[in-house]
């Protein structure tokens, strides 16, 4: 009777413990309920929240359309009558600001006061830098070493060590790839750094870096790693013998510029760039480079290195230029021509029916 009294004691307690698990379970089933309503309703106020569809919509890009902002929508708010009441109440707040082909046009186009403050910063910042003066760059005895030590430069290579080593805090260099920047860059480097100033090699990508490295830039970071190190007080700071040389310039978004040229700013270091405005931009908003370009200019290269051929540079420059009929044109002439050459090479004649081969001699046959 002991033992049937403690089995049931033991029969009692598991289906307590029975119970206690169901209710623990559907309690817990509530509460991911309840968090998933939670995520759904955080999810649907933010796909409201003109703030973050503003920021969502200039990401990418500096303007925007009436019918981008709908569409944008559309993947956030099914029904069309509330999309077409939130891009009402969107275009109308204080924030957006349209904008016109002209005075008299209709609005075509939308952005952000936030944005116009970024790039309006970027632009200040640079024209504050560039007439600078007071900075001295290179000395007219550091420019003869240099280019003396670098007597495989061309004249435009050597006009744009000119530029960029000159009074002032910025100057841009304009070519497309191949023309030799990296040459012209490593070059404008040694004259710097004989002089007495801190050169930092600077690009948007890791393995822009690297080659940087390997052109003779022993201190080489990507844009977002050194602006992580400044804000974070790490290292030595920037100072007026500060160089920031940066590689591919025209990839850069105009939040990397604006946080660029602020810390140049304010530390009175100078900045270099080197880009291509043809090059694909970089993911994010950005385009700054052109208007760079247009106010304060640029020294260019033209002439292409990475290949020899006079017929491929003449094709490669033409389609930089967007003229892609005249580039194919050259390259499918070169193309037949060099086709020409290898049939006649392998031993074809031409035929009425057509180019056929001799028949092999018994020799060449193995016979």
């Amino acid at each position: 009777s002991e033992r049937g009294a403690l089995n049931d004691n033991i029969r009692a307690r598991n289906a307590e413990r029975a119970k206690l698990k169901e209710e623990h379970a559907h309690i817990t089933a509530q509460i991911f309920d309840l968090e998933a309503e939670r995520e759904k309703r955080d999810a649907e106020a933010k796909a409201r929240d003109p703030l973050a569809i503003m920021d969502a919509l200039t990401e990418r890009r500096a303007t925007f359309t009436r019918r981008e902002l709908s569409r944008h929508l559309g993947e956030l708010i099914p029904d069309m009558q509330d999309r077409i009441a939130l891009t009402n109440q969107i275009l109308a707040r204080p924030e957006i600001v349209p904008l016109r082909e002209d005075a008299d046009a209709p609005v075509s186009r939308y952005t952000t006061r936030a944005v116009l403050e970024q790039e309006a910063s970027v632009l200040d910042a640079a024209r504050t830098m560039a007439g600078d003066r007071s900075y001295p760059g290179i000395t007219a005895d550091g420019l003869r070493r240099t280019l003396a030590d670098n007597a495989h430069l061309d004249a435009e290579q050597r006009a744009a060590v000119l530029h960029a080593t000159g009074p002032g805090r910025f100057a841009l260099i304009a070519g497309e790839a191949g023309t030799g920047k990296s040459t012209t860059f490593a070059a404008i480097r040694e004259g710097l750094e004989a002089e007495g100033y801190h050169v930092i090699g600077q690009s948007h990508t890791n393995k822009v870096v690297q080659a940087m490295r390997a052109d003779g830039f022993d201190n080489a970071a990507t844009v977002t790693g050194e602006l992580i190190r400044l804000d974070n007080g790490r290292g030595d700071p920037w100072n007026r013998r500060t160089v920031i040389m940066v590689d591919e310039f025209a990839q850069l978004s105009t939040g990397q510029l604006a946080a660029l040229f602020g810390h140049a700013a304010r530390s009175g270091a100078k900045i270099i760039g080197a880009g291509d405005d043809k090059q694909f931009a970089s993911i994010e908003r950005g385009g700054l480079f052109n208007v760079l370009k247009a106010e304060h200019g640029a020294a260019e290269l033209h002439s292409i290195y990475r290949v020899k051929d006079a017929e491929q540079k003449a094709a490669f420059n033409a389609m930089h230029e967007g003229d892609f009929k005249t580039g194919l044109g050259i390259l499918t002439g070169k193309a037949r021509s060099i086709g020409r050459k290898g049939r006649r090479k392998a031993g074809l004649r031409s035929s009425a029916n057509g180019p056929t081969t001799a028949p092999p001699s018994r020799a060449s046959a193995g016979l």
